[in-house]
């Protein structure tokens, strides 16, 4: 798997080890109007490890800063991004 799509996941618990090693995976969009809570930090844990840019994480543009701030999801506030810059 090297890109999933979630487009009206919003307000959902992602559990732990979620994405565990999904090495492959490049690409995530997470959709919805409201923040998807992190229940750990080890949900992206080898994510990305052999993309040729590792794990991109890409949400609402309005919600960008919401995730880069919230419990767990700082650890990964350098791959989020505003889904108005993915690429088609």
């Amino acid at each position: 798997v090297t890109k999933i799509r979630l487009p009206k996941l919003g307000g959902t618990t992602i559990k732990r080890y979620a994405f565990r090693y999904c090495y492959y995976l490049h690409t995530l969009v997470f959709g919805g109007d409201s923040l998807n809570t992190l229940e750990n930090t080890n949900a992206f844990e080898n994510a990305g490890k052999y993309a040729e840019n590792g794990l991109r994480i890409y949400v609402p543009d309005t919600l960008v800063d919401t995730y880069k701030r919230a419990t767990n999801w700082s650890v990964y506030a350098d791959k989020i991004k505003p889904i108005s810059e993915l690429e088609a």
